[in-house]
């Protein structure tokens, strides 16, 4: 990780993705780009009004950021649809992950789907993190939730594209479906040969996890499997909390078996939901 590009509006949670940036460029040696985009979609005094109040704010923050954590760190002003403007800046300034502050959750209609966030996700072609924690220091666990295809590649490799299992404790997560264990339950069998079924089961997962991060050649320091009982991102997010992990990796598109990480399922649900920061990996194809 060389390059980080941090995306405010000046908010408190903003305020959030700045320090967890300033700690990743701080661990990894990395620099750091902040960026502010204003919408375009306004009166041209306006425009400038923000953009005279803006760049004055970024200024400051570069200042502090090098003077105070020893980060390089530079600015952009940006001017145009946000996401799209935050978007091609990455691509311009060749930065390997884009920092977000957390989604901002209302009582009523609490979705991201639409909003900046979630159209940053979609759009980009490299990894996103949402910083929903309250940054007390270096990360120190992170957990992937593997599904066993090209979602789960894409997330392993973007983790050691990163740096970040040079860094952190990795440990991985594969939710699995049991049609054998379905079937004796819905069978109404007797509850020793569900118990000694679903062991196979999660024997078989395990194996399976074992031989798909073989041929990737990576070795997490530990490995979890879960039989699907439930809703997917609640299992992900309270295994995560379990096992102490300051950061969840997603795939933001899988369309096999029942871990359907697509926006809007699965990775929307842990973003929307999440306590600790998320780390949203995009199909290494690029962007639909």
């Amino acid at each position: 990780m060389k390059k980080i590009l941090l995306a405010t509006d000046f908010s408190r949670g903003s305020d959030r993705a700045l320090r967890r940036a300033t700690l990743l460029c701080r661990q990894h040696a990395a620099e750091m780009v902040v960026v502010h985009a204003i919408d375009d979609d306004q009166a041209p005094r306006l425009i400038e009004a923000e953009r005279s109040v803006a760049l004055s704010l970024l200024e400051e923050q570069a200042r502090s950021i090098g003077e105070i954590d020893g980060v390089a760190c530079s600015t952009d002003l940006l001017t145009g649809d946000p996401y799209a403007a935050i978007t091609e800046a990455a691509e311009r300034h060749s930065a390997e992950v884009i920092v977000i502050g957390p989604h901002r959750r209302h009582v009523v209609g609490d979705t991201i789907v639409g909003t900046t966030a979630e159209r940053i996700i979609k759009a980009s072609r490299c990894p996103v993190l949402m910083v929903n924690g309250v940054p007390a220091g270096f990360y120190r666990h992170v957990m992937i939730a593997l599904e066993l295809a090209d979602s789960g590649r894409d997330a392993v490799s973007s983790v050691r594209a990163l740096g970040i299992d040079r860094q952190v404790g990795v440990s991985v997560l594969h939710i699995f479906d049991s049609p054998v264990t379905s079937l004796l339950v819905g069978a109404s069998m007797a509850g020793e040969q569900v118990r000694k079924a679903r062991l196979e089961e999660e024997a078989r997962a395990s194996r399976e996890v074992a031989t798909f991060l073989a041929e990737l050649g990576f070795a997490p320091m530990g490995q979890s499997v879960l039989l699907n009982e439930g809703p997917i991102a609640s299992t992900i997010l309270a295994e995560a909390k379990r096992q102490g992990a300051e950061m969840v990796v997603v795939g933001t598109e899988c369309r096999t078996g029942l871990m359907k990480l697509v926006l809007g399922s699965v990775a929307e649900e842990v973003l929307r939901t999440a306590e600790m920061d998320v780390l949203a990996i995009p199909p290494s194809r690029g962007p639909a």
